[in-house]
């Protein structure tokens, strides 16, 4: 018998009723990065993260540690707004040159931007933004 403890499989963490879980592995893992990313406070200075993001940077890095075992199913949840500002941030407040995104996300913008209109079509919004 092995001790050997490791994260949950997505499929165990995330329910399926929440907008996320409609998201493939792919999509789910990037966003983590991106999310990971955010929570560095390299990205923005700790005294402007709570009013960009929607959450307060300690509470934001004691989220991404629970990641991927989010309910972000409540468009008003400190979950939906942790997603949705953060990728709105990455991509066009602050915003991550190509080079950058490719850098630090192993992925370019346009993927990035898929998984951020997925995402929000999922919960039913035409339109994506800051919240």
């Amino acid at each position: 018998m092995s001790n050997t403890v490791g994260p949950a499989p997505l499929s165990a963490v995330v329910r399926r009723n929440m907008p996320l879980a409609s998201l493939d592995p792919n999509d789910v893992a990037l966003l983590g990065r991106a999310l990971q990313l955010m929570a560095t406070g390299d990205i923005l200075q700790e005294f402007e993260f709570g009013a960009r993001i929607g959450v307060e940077l300690p509470e934001f890095r004691e989220m991404v540690a629970r990641w991927p075992a989010w309910d972000d199913a409540d468009d008003r949840s400190p979950e939906c707004l942790a997603i949705n500002n953060t990728l709105n941030d990455l991509l066009h407040g602050v915003g991550l040159t190509e080079r950058q995104c490719t850098e630090m996300l192993g992925t370019g913008k346009e993927e990035l931007l898929g998984v951020y209109r997925r995402w929000a079509a999922s919960r039913g919004w035409s339109a994506t933004g800051v919240k």
